[in-house]
Order: C-alpha cells, then structure tokens, then sequence
C-alpha cells in the first residue's frame, strides 16, 4: 500500500475550507426533528406525541412512509424515549398546543443501518413545483409572490419530508416559456424548457381543482432521464390533497435516493478522482464522500497534481457504493474512459461548481423551503 500523503499545509487549508464550503446539493436541516399537535402536557399525551414524532421523523430521513410497517420501527416507535435528545412545547397565536421533538441523530441511523433499512442522507435533490389551481372556476400558477395561503401548506408539507424545493419565479421569462394552460395541462417538453434556468434534479407538475365535496389532484414527477411517474390524490380539503401530493413526490423520490445499507459487509476501495484544481475542489471531494451514507471513514491515500485518491472503509455492496456517489453529481465516473473500472479503484472526475445560477435561484443551505424571488409579473 502507498504511504499515506497529506502535507500539513493543505490539512489547514481544508479545515478552514469547510468553514465556508459551497453547497454542491440542497443540505436539508432538521431531518431529526418534528413537530405534533398535543392536548395537554400529561404524560400519557406527551407519550403518544413523542411516538408521532418518532414515526414522522423515521418516515422522513428514511424517505418512505413504508417505514412504519417495519419489525424494527414498529418496536422503536413503543419505546421513543431510547431515542430522544429534547422535547419542548410552544402554543400558536390561536391557543393549539404544539410538541417540538429532536431525536438523537446517531441512534435514529444506527436503527435504519442496523436493521438494513432505507436511509436518505441530508443531501437532497431540489425539486421544482409547477402547481397549477382552479378556485371558482379560474386557474392559476402558483409562484413565489403569490397565493401566500397555498404556499404556506406547501411548506409545511415538503418540510415535514424534508424536501428542498423552488416554486418559479413567473416572471416574465417564466411567462414567455409557459402558460397556466400549459401546466394544467402537463405539457412536458414545454416545461421542461421552462424549467433549466432552475438547474434542479427533478421538476413536478401538479393540478388541483374542487369537486363536489372535496379536492381532486394529479402530480407528474419529471425525473433528470426524462422518465414520468404520475399519481392522483383526493381529499376532502386543500390542505389533504397537497400533503398528500407531496407524500407521493417524497416516496417515489425516497425510492431513488434512499441507501439500504448490508451493515454485515465490511470493504475499502480506493477513489481516484482527477480534476482538481485547487484546495477547494480537495475539500468540495472530500467532503462529499465523507458525507455519503456507506463510509465509515475516509483518509487522504495520494494527491498529485490535479489527481487525488481516497481510501475509503464502507459498509455494503460496492456496485451500492457506485451507485450513490453517482447520484450526487458532485464526481462523474470514469468507467468509460482510459480509467477502466475495477474493484480495487473506483475513478471519478470532479464536476465544477455551478457559479452561473442567478443568486435567487441558488440552493440554499438549510431547512426544505421555498425559492426566494425577486418579482413576480
């Protein structure tokens, strides 16, 4: 094995990289942490607040409501107490009495790892919501500066799956791409054009009308290979049909990015990653492997130029492995170049950062929310 190469001057440079590193995904806060409407403070109600909590928070960080009918999270949720690091209460402006829990991060993961279970890591892909509404008998879009009322249970609902997302601007290039017409009629191509100045992973299209005693909905999912995944929801109000729209986004998406993990398989496997320009894209790369759900740890193997290679330890299969780091789009595999593919060295090329995006159109660090706009036409 080579000698281990880490010049201390670059070690520094790192350490205060981190600091200030771009975001290279849509980081997503609080996935360890929910919020349940209670009736008292008791203990038998605090109890049944906290199991709640618990199973909100299993079905967001693992990216499934399937979750819940799991051997291993249906004994979690019994004893919610082995996993919790604080509670506290707050009461709305209307008196209704709210929980506020935060889950103990490690525990919560080592009981999806442990058991084999599915876990998205806080590394998100940003979606774009094309939502369409008819509300006695007019159609519109909603954007950034509008409809604040349906906007607000948006949120609420990407939020409590731990969704980061933009709602479009509607300005006047927006406009000049797409109409209400044609996202109430879910023209694909048209909003697919509409939609690369937003530089997200994935855009949905959605359309909500009333019926006669309720809500009806249809979502289209656009996913970056051009496939669609469509679902209709139902509800008695508003509020039903979007949250129950998001939970459909939320598990087809959690289907893709969720890592069930072989916590009984150990392995190393060295990644050698080329251009690198300088001791950003270093941290930017190892940043992003540190981050990734598999690796147990990562140390500096070799950096050489505009080549670097990592030693990484890592639970699982390696073709899982590949897999994820695939998926970030943070390093591009080399496995169709002159750097063939085996099983002792995985080959990547660092992608650049994408500096080009307008600020409001950035991903932004922190929890799931919405794009900031400037105007709205």
């Amino acid at each position: 094995m080579n000698k281990l190469f880490y010049p201390h001057t670059l070690l520094v440079l790192l350490t205060i990289l981190f600091l200030s590193l771009p975001v290279f995904a849509e980081n997503v806060e609080n996935l360890y942490s929910a919020n349940v409407i209670v009736s008292d403070e008791g203990d038998a109600e605090r109890q049944r607040g906290l199991k709640n909590a618990l199973a909100q928070v299993l079905i967001k960080v693992s990216g499934s409501r399937s979750i819940l009918v799991e051997s291993a999270a249906k004994q979690a949720i019994k004893k919610p107490l082995r996993y919790l690091s604080q509670f506290g209460y707050a009461n709305d402006v209307d008196g209704t009495q709210h929980l506020n829990v935060e889950f103990d991060e490690e525990a919560v993961r080592n009981l999806l790892l442990n058991n084999s279970l599915p876990l998205w890591q806080d590394d998100r892909p940003q979606v774009l919501l094309w939502l369409a509404i008819e509300k006695t008998s007019r159609r519109q879009l909603i954007g950034t500066n509008s409809h604040p009322d349906t906007q607000k249970l948006i949120q609420e609902a990407m939020q409590r799956r731990g969704l980061p997302y933009l709602l479009p601007l509607l300005d006047l290039s927006d406009r000049s791409l797409v109409s209400v017409a044609e996202v109430w009629g879910g023209f694909r191509d048209v909003i697919r054009q509409a939609s690369i100045r937003y530089s997200t992973e994935a855009t949905v299209i959605g359309r909500l009308f009333q019926v006669a005693g309720g809500w009806r909905s249809h979502w289209s999912l656009i996913n970056e290979n051009g496939s669609t995944d469509v679902w209709d929801v139902d509800g008695n109000d508003e509020a039903t049909v979007i949250a129950a729209g998001i939970d459909g986004l939320a598990d087809r998406l959690g289907r893709v990015y969720a890592t069930r993990i072989d916590n009984t398989r150990s392995a190393v496997v060295t990644l050698s990653i080329n251009n690198i320009s300088g001791v950003e894209d270093y941290a930017k790369a190892l940043a992003y492997i540190e981050s990734l759900n598999f690796v147990d740890r990562v140390s500096v193997h070799e950096i050489r130029g505009a080549n670097a290679s990592f030693i990484v330890n890592y639970k699982g299969h390696l073709d899982d492995v590949r897999a994820n780091i695939d998926r970030g789009r943070v390093l591009r595999s080399n496995t169709s170049s002159q750097f063939s593919f085996n099983y002792d060295t995985l080959s990547y090329s660092l992608e650049p950062i994408n500096t080009n995006l307008k600020p409001a159109l950035r991903a932004k660090k922190g929890q799931a929310r919405r794009g900031q706009a400037r105007r709205e036409e």
